[in-house]
C-alpha cells in the first residue's frame, strides 16, 4: 500500500534517521489519519520519551517509492 511505501521511505535503520539526536536509534511512527490523496499526518514518537514526541505532515508528491 502507500501507506507501507512512505513509511518505508521515511524510515531507515529502524528509525534511526528519525530519532537522531533524540535518544536513540529508535522510532515509532503511527499514521493517524490520510485525509486526501498523497496526504498524510504522522505521529512520531522517538527515543521513548516524551520530549521526542512530535506531529507532522507529510505530503507523498515528489517521494520516490
Amino acid at each position: 500500500s502507500s501507506d507501507v511505501d512512505v513509511l518505508g521511505t521515511l524510515l531507515d535503520a529502524s528509525g534511526a534517521g528519525l530519532a537522531q539526536g533524540r535518544g536513540g536509534p529508535h522510532a515509532d511512527v503511527h499514521i493517524v489519519s490520510t485525509l486526501e490523496a498523497g496526504r498524510y499526518y504522522l505521529r512520531v514518537a522517538a527515543g521513548g520519551g516524551t520530549e521526542g514526541r512530535y506531529q507532522l505532515r507529510l505530503d507523498a508528491e515528489g517521494i520516490d517509492r
